[in-house]
């Protein structure tokens, strides 16, 4: 059997995985799918059904028939990319089982320094910037609570003392539980409707 990548080795160490089906987001070729526990499949902008990968742009509603299924959904080096965060972040709710499954999420972590480990940061490809800071912050604001925040830079440490790496490692990790009914803020000009979506707040309810 082929070695599983340190990223994800990195997350099965974590006590507090749920176990059932993962959901691997920008899952590619299947380079870590092929390590989650039977039964789990992917989506990508590209479809693989060999492999268990649909087809999902990241923009609009996930697959009808992964709502309420997943218990872990995987996002490795994705979050960087997507044209929405926010909006990504919201359609991943409407997929988890209940309210211990996890969101897993690493991404490049945006510090002054930009070479040597840290030099892919500013990729050409990425839109999106984050720290541990904003990347904890754009999780509670889309209905999340950060059960863990750190690096997996350095795999072979526990994971008590990879929690200190997260400010200053190259990069970031952080595992999120959606809260349960979640809305926005009631000064905020927008909800979150019981199908899912975002409205704006007026007569209408018009969809952002």
């Amino acid at each position: 059997m082929k070695n599983i990548p340190r990223r994800l080795n990195f997350a099965f160490k974590l006590k507090f995985l749920p176990r059932g089906l993962w959901l691997d987001v920008g899952a590619g070729n299947g380079h870590y799918l092929q390590f989650m526990p039977a039964g789990s499949v992917g989506v990508d902008i590209s479809e693989n059904l060999k492999l268990g990968i649909s087809k999902w742009n990241f923009l609009d509603s996930l697959p009808g028939a992964l709502e309420k299924r997943i218990s872990v959904v995987w996002c490795s080096n994705l979050i960087e990319h997507v044209l929405d965060p926010h909006r990504f972040l919201i359609n991943l709710r409407r997929v988890l089982k209940d309210d211990q499954s996890l969101v897993l999420i690493s991404c490049p972590n945006t510090i002054p320094f930009q070479k040597g480990p840290w030099r892919g940061t500013l990729a050409a490809d990425h839109i999106n910037f984050f720290n541990l800071r904003t990347l904890k912050l754009t999780l509670k604001f889309a209905g999340y609570e950060v059960v863990y925040a750190g690096s997996p830079s350095l795999p072979y440490l526990p994971i008590k003392l990879s929690r200190l790496l997260g400010s200053f490692g190259p990069t970031l990790f952080v595992a999120a539980r959606p809260i349960s009914n979640f809305q926005y803020n009631p000064k905020a000009h927008k909800i979150l409707g019981e199908d899912g979506k975002i409205y704006f707040k007026n007569e209408t309810y018009l969809e952002l």
